[in-house]
């Protein structure tokens, strides 16, 4: 009987990494952060193993003693992260753990690519697309960096170490006050803004040679899949100057001139990755068991689209316009449906909460 352990620091990213573990196991337990204490609801966890250090970075000797008492105990035999601090702690204690582990990087290349001020300068060393940064450290390096730059450019302010979209917002010297104000991080990245369109690329690697490569953007309510040769080549160029072993998720822009940006990395799972599972690229399967998927090649999702949770629940409404892909997709939420109205309850309400500076 196989089982799984994911770390989790939150729910509603970490729910995604919960449902594309849960088909590859016969059972999937959860250590987790009082944040995550809702992936005890899902049909698909096992037992939740409650973090008793509750004031402390998840990356405590007493993580690794009660992670590694649950897998003894259970009788576990895999383990992977489910965000950026799990898999920031695996980088760093995973050969403490008596467990096959889900690839992540070394300590110092997740820091190279999370950290986006790090980024921003290992794209510079590498001679990457990226936009012009810098690093401020409080809200007076921000006027006088706008003061000298004059009207006329906009730039984007973000915080180093948080991902999603938290804290990031567009500015410029005219509009500028009423943001500063409103700013509740340091130190502050102040980057120019490139118009045009985004889209993200998912890039699974080991030993620098990337393995699985999925491109998608937003499309209105769905996500569409498509090929993008220029952002696998960044991907690759990047894999092998570190050696990298997990996943990395980029945001790309594209400028009116199509040149492409590599914006940032999260170098963890991203909050989509189910979308990319229904797709038929289950990014957990393919960490754990590349042979599966050998014969499938570097690209596994053919270009097309899929709709998400909300449009797919509106279309219920009038069945005989559901797809086949909706009807998945319906089986997927109903299959598990006490998480599913947790997030949507989150949509609703405190869709933007934060702990820990991370995205819950």
């Amino acid at each position: 009987m196989s089982k799984a352990l994911i770390l989790a620091n939150g729910f509603r990213l970490q729910y995604r990494a919960l449902r594309c573990a849960a088909p590859l196991f016969d059972a999937v337990h959860v250590y987790g952060t009082a944040d995550a204490k809702s992936l005890s609801q899902s049909a698909f966890c096992r037992r939740f193993h409650a973090r008793r250090s509750t004031d402390e970075p998840f990356a405590t000797p007493a993580d690794v003693e009660a992670i590694g008492r649950i897998l003894s105990e259970e009788g576990i035999d895999y383990i992977l992260p489910s965000d950026a601090d799990t898999t920031r702690f695996l980088a760093e204690h995973r050969g403490s753990l008596p467990a096959t582990c889900y690839p992540v990087p070394t300590p110092e290349a997740f820091d190279s690519l999370n950290d986006k001020s790090r980024f921003a300068r290992f794209c510079a060393r590498l001679d990457l697309p990226h936009p012009t940064t810098m690093l401020c450290q409080d809200i007076g390096e921000i006027r006088a960096a706008l003061k000298a730059a004059g009207p006329g450019r906009d730039f984007v302010v973000k915080p180093i170490g948080l991902w999603g979209s938290l804290g990031v917002a567009r500015i410029s010297h005219a509009t500028a006050e009423p943001l500063l104000k409103s700013l509740g991080y340091a130190p502050i990245l102040l980057q120019d803004y490139i118009p045009g369109t985004e889209f993200t690329t998912i890039a699974l690697a080991r030993g620098g040679d990337l393995e699985k490569v999925v491109h998608c953007r937003r499309e209105e309510q769905d996500i569409g899949f498509f090929d993008q040769a220029e952002a696998t080549s960044l991907a690759a160029k990047i894999a092998a100057s570190l050696g990298y072993d997990g996943v990395m998720v980029f945001d790309i822009r594209v400028d009116p001139a199509g040149r492409l940006h590599l914006i940032e990395c999260n170098p963890c799972f991203w909050y989509r990755m189910e979308m990319a599972m229904l797709a038929g690229a289950n990014f957990v399967e393919f960490g754990f068991w590349p042979e599966r998927s050998r014969s499938r090649g570097l690209f596994p999702v053919h270009p097309g689209r899929l709709s998400g949770a909300a449009a797919v629940l509106q279309r219920a409404l009038q069945p005989w316009k559901l797809t086949a892909s909706d009807r998945a997709s319906m089986r997927f939420i109903l299959s598990d449906p006490v998480p599913a109205a947790i997030t949507l309850a989150g949509r609703l309400g405190r869709m933007r909460q934060a702990a820990n500076g991370r995205q819950l």
